[in-house]
């Protein structure tokens, strides 16, 4: 259990620096609306780290489970688990809806330069 437990501490690292690198990226994105790809690409990272390490936690609760007498290391191992799922599904609906919104956007911009360009050639 205690080879699980160094490898998901590395995991936990790993998730929260890239973390922390879509959070800034969101911010920067807020104010000069550039950039979508690399956004995507830190939540690509973001999604493998999360992925390898709720692989990792399952192992260690499975293990906390079969000894009864580390109910309360369970409990305190559950939550800190909880916090790391809460601080991903929060960056995913932000990403999700930062890259929504930024398509459409898109999509808006495409649309009205279609339709001045089609105006100006019946011009």
């Amino acid at each position: 259990m205690e080879a699980l437990k160094a490898q998901r501490k590395s995991l936990r690292t790993a998730f929260t620096v890239a973390a922390k690198s879509v959070k800034q990226h969101l911010e920067n994105l807020e104010s000069d609306g550039k950039d979508l790809g690399k956004l995507s690409s830190l939540y690509s990272q973001v999604d493998d780290k999360f992925s390898r390490l709720e692989v990792i936690q399952k192992e260690i609760t499975s293990l906390l489970l079969e000894n009864t007498s580390t109910h309360s290391e369970f409990e305190a191992d559950f939550e800190a688990a909880e916090s790391y799922r809460d601080n991903y599904l929060d960056l995913k609906t932000k990403v999700e809806a930062s890259l929504k919104s930024s398509r459409g956007l898109f999509n808006a911009l495409q649309w009205t330069m279609h339709r001045n360009s089609s105006c100006r050639n019946l011009s």
